[in-house]
């Protein structure tokens, strides 16, 4: 597993739904760090994890 050194990203709510359409799963990795760090709504930032966290990709998984 490469472990990766870079400072989560400050995501604008329009910024996380883009990423999510988008599908990518190294930027799906870090969206939870990001939202959970940074976004201001709370329940926004539950939401977004709470729906990755059901996420069916391998590459999710096994981290």
């Amino acid at each position: 597993m490469k472990l990766m050194q870079s400072p989560l990203n400050n995501l604008s709510s329009e910024k996380i739904k883009d990423r999510l359409k988008r599908n990518d799963a190294a930027e799906l990795l870090m969206l939870p760090l990001s939202v959970g760090e940074y976004h201001s709504n709370w329940k926004f930032a539950q939401d977004i994890c709470a729906m990755l966290a059901n996420y069916e990709s391998a590459a999710m998984i096994a981290t």
